[in-house]
């Protein structure tokens, strides 16, 4: 007490998982100022699908987190979830969330992968299995992999691999992308090499 800078606080996270399958390593806090992607493991002590953690911070503590659906490891960040273009996120430090200054006991809760604030989860938007095949056997150039990349996936380059495994020469691969109006190419080696058309083409 008495707004001494030692004063430290209890910060209770709680993070709803009904929309996705929580892994065999269990849901974690971790991220920014708490860490690696194991910093805090989180409990569902009475099964009802919201994790918590409660972390005692200093007074003034604020910064970045994350929560991370079973990570293997430390360096796991594969399993954060994915807020990018919400707005909690920041852009600036990897989608991350943005704990502000703590000064008081605080309780956050929200939904993995959502920008709630009282803890609840919005259905996921419904998504439709797209096939996107290409057929490579009249391109002359050299490549390793074939990908698919789209508005839906962030234009991530390699991101999404395509295949050929019966080595007919059409590249095949189905993704889940929700209604809307989508862009896409397909490129080889990540960026190395991309269709190109014309206006009109």
């Amino acid at each position: 007490g008495g707004g001494g800078t030692n004063d430290m606080f209890d910060v209770t996270f709680n993070v709803n998982t009904e929309n996705i399958t929580v892994g065999p390593n269990g849901m974690f806090l971790g991220g920014g100022v708490f860490g690696d992607a194991m910093a805090h493991a989180m409990s569902d002590d009475d099964g009802d699908g919201t994790y918590s953690v409660t972390v005692t911070v200093a007074s003034g503590t604020s910064g970045n987190y994350i929560f991370l659906n079973s990570p293997n490891d430390g360096n796991d960040w594969g399993a954060k979830e994915n807020l990018a273009g919400l707005p909690c996120s920041d852009p600036g430090n990897w989608d991350d969330r943005i704990l502000a200054p703590v000064t008081e006991n605080t309780t956050i809760s929200t939904c993995f992968g959502q920008c709630s604030t009282d803890g609840t989860c919005e259905a996921p938007p419904a998504t439709y299995a797209v096939t996107f095949q290409v057929d490579m056997s009249e391109y002359t150039g050299t490549y390793g992999t074939v990908n698919l990349n789209g508005s839906f996936a962030g234009w991530c380059g390699a991101c999404i691999p395509m295949d050929d495994s019966d080595a007919d020469g059409i590249y095949t691969v189905t993704v889940d992308i929700a209604p809307d109006t989508i862009e896409y190419k397909f490129t080889l080696d990540g960026w190395t090499a991309q269709e190109e058309f014309a206006v009109g083409e």
